[in-house]
């Protein structure tokens, strides 16, 4: 689910002006009790205190009851950090009681959220195929009399790939690149093809797996050849949201094979709402009229927009490239027409990327499917209300088996969500997703300094 302006139905709109009050509108609560999750986890521990998951189904933690990480999640949110004891007193998530409904919870965060302004710097990278990929460089907050300038770890570097369709003018990508800088990191965004008014110059555009894999490559590539050249060996991780955490974490159970470089290596990842199998969240998306009308129709209104803009590329190409360099022909027009996601994966991603059809191209990307072969630091945050990447596909035993991962999951988050009460600076920031992106960073940090210490010992 982006976070831009959304083309809602009027009668389900939320007023951002009401919204900004802090309160849900009385005519809003028909909604609320009408659209429950159909998954109810039940709560397990108190506020403020966080507890391994004993039942599929209810919130909590979950992995490998021998790792180092796991020894280390006790009864508070500690993950394997050694000297950074401070996330023992981090709280468990809580969202504002009016937000308990996952759609309203999923639509205030998507038109509501506020963030400070970010400078970056874009770095248009060329790919193998002729294409470009833009890469934005934070530089730093545009109000840098509230916030001053924080110095920088040169050895430490985030990369940061949004949802479908998004990039780096997302609010909740600009929430964590805040949040990130804060905390010292050099942060950068990965803008797939067409998204972040990147330029289109091959007639290819992304897909949740081929092709994007290759760009995020190149992009750690840039981060450790060109961007992070005052240091010998970076750091470099990576975050990503709902597809860009499918992502990310494909990428980490692919980058020990051969075709993988040491320079496109990451050392550890966070996946946020992540939908773990695309054939769920393709029903989640279509489950009744509202789903179709509020996050299918309108993820699909804006996918078409953006290919819209380049239908006379596609026109002087004959098609889209397919995988091998061949010429794909597709129905420019029925695609301009395309009301739902699967439409145009069937029209144009699965044609372009390979595959024989669209529940083979969800199955290939269906990050539960290779959560297994992860050797690298994973970090999963789950929302069990969330309406788009269903909870029921969670491969709670992977995380039982494989002691890089870690899933946490909470009761309450919607899609891409988390929001938190609004600070007393609402007209700067507001319904941001603060504790989550506490949680990620420091388990980065967490991860990071066990691993240099098991380096140097």
């Amino acid at each position: 689910m982006p976070t831009t302006r959304c083309l809602l139905p009027l009668s389900l709109g939320l007023s951002l002006l009401e919204l900004s009050s802090g309160s849900l509108p009385r005519r809003y609560a028909a909604l609320y009790t009408s659209t429950r999750s159909r998954l109810r986890p039940r709560a397990l521990h108190s506020p403020g205190k966080l507890v391994r998951m004993k039942k599929e189904g209810e919130e909590g933690v979950v992995c490998h009851p021998e790792s180092s990480i796991c020894r280390r999640v006790k009864t508070e949110l500690c993950f394997g950090a050694r000297k950074i004891r401070e996330l023992e007193t981090e709280s468990w998530y809580s969202p504002p009681v009016w937000m308990r409904n996952p759609h309203v919870h999923t639509i205030v965060a998507a038109l509501a959220r506020k963030t400070p302004a970010i400078r970056f710097r874009r770095d248009i990278l060329d790919t193998a195929d002729g294409g470009k990929i833009a890469v934005d460089v934070m530089l730093g907050l545009n109000d840098t009399s509230t916030n001053p300038k924080v110095p920088r770890d040169e050895d430490k570097w985030l990369v940061l790939t949004s949802g479908l369709s998004g990039g780096s003018q997302d609010s909740y990508v600009q929430s964590m690149c805040k949040s990130a800088y804060e905390k010292g990191w050099n942060v950068v965004v990965l803008n797939m093809r067409g998204c972040g008014q990147s330029p289109v110059t091959s007639p290819r555009f992304f897909s949740a797996m081929r092709g994007s894999i290759d760009d995020l490559k190149l992009t750690v590539r840039h981060v450790r050849e060109k961007l992070a050249q005052k240091t010998s060996n970076p750091t470099v991780a990576s975050i990503g949201w709902s597809m860009g955490g499918s992502i990310v974490g494909n990428y980490l159970a692919f980058q020990d094979s051969p075709d993988f470089h040491l320079s496109e290596r990451i050392q550890a990842g966070a996946a946020l709402a992540a939908p773990f199998d695309m054939i769920l969240a393709d029903k989640s998306l279509n489950r009744n009229s509202f789903n179709r009308l509020v996050y299918d129709r309108n993820l699909a209104r804006k996918l078409v927009t953006m290919i819209n803009q380049h239908v006379p590329l596609l026109e002087r190409h004959g098609g889209v490239l397919g995988m091998s360099g061949e010429v794909v022909d597709v129905d420019l027009e029925a695609l301009s027409r395309a009301e739902s996601v699967r439409e145009i994966d069937e029209l144009l991603t699965r044609r372009s990327f390979g595959y024989p059809t669209v529940d083979a191209y969800y199955k290939d990307v269906s990050l539960r499917h290779r959560l297994h072969k992860v050797a690298s630091p994973l970090l999963v945050v789950s929302a069990l209300d969330d309406p788009i990447a269903d909870a029921n596909g969670i491969p709670l035993d992977v995380f039982r088996e494989n002691k890089k991962l870690l899933l946490v999951a909470t009761r309450h988050g919607g899609h891409l969500g988390w929001c938190d009460s609004n600070s007393a600076d609402a007209a700067q920031q507001r319904w941001c997703a603060g504790w989550v992106e506490n949680v990620s960073l420091k388990y980065l940090d967490a991860v990071l300094e066990d691993a240099h210490h098991s380096c140097t010992h």
